[in-house]
């Protein structure tokens, strides 16, 4: 086999591990960056914690009002000398405690602020999950950006290489150019794999930021291309081996 056709068949080569990871069922599953970040909210014990806590808080005034339960209290008076005695005196007792007004008043007061301190916890810790997921899901949708253009750089460079060795077969090209030619293919390959390390990387900082299981990190997952929204495009390849 020729150096020719050796190399013709090296590029296609390097494009198989992207081809097979593909799903296997056809169903792909967008993830757009609204998706990324409720699950970030969903999956985070703080974020899960501090909520739970707001909604116990926002429940408790029903028991700071200071009014007590009411107490129900029987009296029997007299001295039961038989079965058809009747005591003297019956009496049925209703009480209830209820607290000063000013005392219940600062009472519910302090629970409001409670309530409003929470809040603003838990919108401060979205605010820092949300920001730390959008920065991660745009890295993944740059990353996906430089590898598109590195293989079309793989590709330039291999067709570049293929003309030049035709030419140095013919004996218009000298062996200068041919070594250059291979030197860059050579660099679009480097830098082909390098940009696979870049994604790769870039999708598992989302996923951890995102709180998202191993068993979930599926090579199926594609994400929505936000800097082609306004055309529904979506980056449909996965590129990671």
């Amino acid at each position: 086999m020729n150096l020719n056709m050796m190399i013709t068949r090296l590029f296609p080569s390097l494009l198989l591990p992207f081809v097979f990871s593909g799903p296997a069922n056809g169903q792909d599953t967008i993830l757009t960056i609204n998706k990324a970040v409720e699950s970030a909210y969903e999956r985070n014990s703080v974020l899960q914690q501090l909520r739970a806590a707001l909604r116990q808080e926002e429940q408790s005034w029903r028991t700071e009002t200071g009014i007590g339960s009411p107490e129900i209290s029987y009296f029997r008076e007299g001295i039961r000398t038989g079965p058809e005695d009747l005591f003297d005196e019956q009496r049925i007792a209703i009480s209830q405690e209820i607290d000063f007004p000013l005392t219940i008043m600062y009472r519910l007061k302090a629970v409001k602020q409670s309530v409003l301190s929470l809040e603003y916890q838990v919108k401060a810790l979205e605010r820092q999950i949300k920001t730390e997921v959008k920065s991660n899901y745009i890295e993944v949708i740059y990353a996906l950006y430089l590898q598109e253009s590195r293989q079309r750089q793989m590709e330039i460079a291999t067709d570049l290489y293929n003309a030049v060795y035709t030419r140095f077969e013919i004996g218009m090209a000298t062996g200068v150019d041919l070594t250059n030619a291979e030197l860059q293919m050579e660099q679009a390959k480097n830098d082909l794999d390098e940009s696979e390390w870049i994604l790769h990387r870039a999708r598992y900082t989302l996923f951890y930021s995102m709180g998202l299981p191993g068993e979930e990190q599926l090579y199926t997952i594609e994400f929505s291309d936000t800097l082609r929204a306004e055309n529904e495009i979506f980056i449909e390849r996965d590129y990671i081996p």
